[in-house]
């Protein structure tokens, strides 16, 4: 029989190569745009570029207002359409369906479910409108409204006509399709078979909001993205590669018509949107910030859909509530393109991190801009000296070279200016998988920078960088931070 060794070296050689397998296969890190090949780097060589790329829905709005001016000056582009309140037939029979309680959880006061409603007859009805230009390279506009449930998350989605058969299959295309019933998942052969595609709801789901205390809106979109739910980070799970950043939300829930339990202040919660490519009847969708509509008329819908956190919370399932009748042209015209790097400049740097506090690394070099080592555990970490008391408002790069070799994932913690790192941390970059230094980039608008009630005050917020998942050599050198120049392309 063989020996116990043999029999562990056979089973390395078997992980090693199912894992090898994986990655030429899968390729899961193939949504980073790498400017160049990889290949085995020296330990002071210069890697190639990780960059953080802007992964919000509705980015590319700043770069089509830059690119093409003309169609937001013109009066004569412009429509307007009222959100007109909706109780949908399986809606009718699964009242439950509607949602109570806000972003995190929190219930809503008695007054509210029992005087609440969408289709009220009077002037307690939300109060909501769109504004969106009749010809552009995909469907640009605003929503702007009041009268909704505070501190409350709508998805924002184009639902075809039927009547427009090219529109309506362009949008489910686009992004998805909805069989009768109450799943959700259809692929595309799925629709290509059904016999009777006039009962087919086909839609995309292309950004999200998220009303204020005082259940207002004001959102501006620029549908880019094909995205499939909403989540809650902070309580439900984590974002995936190709999702979009976890965006920070403030709440006030002291308003006693509003909350069961009023309490002002409350914690922020952080949502970000899955992308529609990780759903596997839709694998083929475009990525965040790719998916525009191709051109041609659309006579379609615009619908506002409660966000339900799949029952977080005990409440909701995806109620249709509010919609908006569109029509308008998608012009073959330049749009923004995948990947775009964001033009900045700098602000401050390198840092000096000889001051820099480390865990679970042992020194091997440091220097006033460099620290080089080895791993004692799989979360070796370093917590910048500066803290960071930056304006609300602006957009800003965390900019370094990280030294690993193989695959590792890098994450960045903030203190929000509370002294204590969070458990979680704000971003989860997976590196290239290649040996040597590589330069790291992240936007840390939503996560550090602006929003907080810190960073109003201007009070720092301190910065920890995790620099691997794995044991083995770790580094860092050239810390900076920029300014992103306004249009951001």
């Amino acid at each position: 029989m063989p020996d116990k060794l043999t029999l562990a070296a056979a089973l390395m050689v078997c992980l090693l190569a199912c894992v090898l397998s994986y990655l030429l296969v899968a390729d899961p890190f193939g949504h980073f745009r790498k400017p160049k090949p990889q290949v085995p780097l020296p330990l002071r060589g210069q890697g190639p570029a990780i960059q953080a790329l802007e992964s919000y829905a509705s980015s590319g709005l700043a770069w089509s207002m830059k690119k093409h001016p003309e169609q937001y000056r013109d009066a004569a582009n412009l429509a307007t359409a009222p959100f007109g309140g909706v109780a949908t037939e399986d809606d009718r029979r699964f009242p439950e369906n509607e949602r109570f309680m806000d972003i995190a959880g929190r219930g809503y006061s008695r007054e509210l479910l029992q005087d609440f409603s969408y289709t009220a007859p009077d002037a307690n009805r939300p109060d909501v409108r769109v504004d969106y230009l009749r010809r552009g390279e995909t469907f640009i506009g605003r929503i702007v409204g009041s009268g909704l449930k505070p501190n409350f998350a709508y998805q924002m989605k184009l639902r075809g006509l039927w009547a427009d058969r090219p529109g309506f299959e362009r949008i489910g295309y686009t992004g998805r399709w909805r069989l009768p019933g109450r799943e959700t998942n259809y692929s595309d052969k799925d629709y290509e078979s059904f016999p009777h595609k006039e009962l087919v709801e086909a839609y995309v789901l292309f950004d999200f909001f998220v009303t204020d205390p005082a259940g207002r809106v004001d959102k501006p979109f620029y549908l880019d993205s094909s995205l499939h739910v909403v989540w809650n980070y902070d309580s439900q799970r984590s974002y995936q590669p190709g999702d979009t950043y976890p965006q920070r939300f403030f709440r006030d829930g002291g308003d006693r018509a509003f909350y069961a339990h009023p309490k002002a202040e409350l914690s922020p919660v952080r949502l970000f949107a899955e992308s529609e490519q990780h759903n596997r009847a839709t694998d083929n969708r475009k990525p965040v910030g790719a998916a525009l509509l191709p051109a041609g008329r659309y006579n379609a819908f615009l619908v506002l859909t409660e966000e339900s956190f799949h029952g977080f919370g005990d409440a909701g399932l995806w109620a249709t509530v509010m919609t908006a009748p569109v029509e308008f042209e998608v012009v073959a015209q330049p749009h923004p393109p995948a990947g775009v790097r964001l033009k900045s400049e700098p602000l401050f740097g390198p840092m000096d991190l000889t001051k820099s506090a480390l865990q679970e690394i042992a020194v091997t070099s440091r220097t006033s801009t460099c620290i080089e080592g080895n791993a004692l555990d799989d979360l070796p970490s370093v917590a910048l000296p500066v803290g960071l008391a930056l304006p609300a408002g602006a957009r800003y790069l965390l900019c370094a070279e990280l030294y690993a070799e193989g695959n590792h994932l890098w994450q960045i913690h903030s203190d929000h200016g509370r002294g204590e790192f969070d458990r979680k941390p704000d971003y989860s970059i997976p590196s290239t998988g290649a040996s040597g230094w590589q330069h790291f980039e992240v936007e840390i608008t939503s996560a550090v920078a602006a929003g907080t009630e810190q960073g109003r005050r201007g009070k720092p917020e301190r910065v920890l960088l995790v620099l691997s998942r794995a044991k083995g050599p770790v580094g860092i050198r050239d810390v900076t931070l920029r300014r992103v120049v306004k249009g951001g392309e």
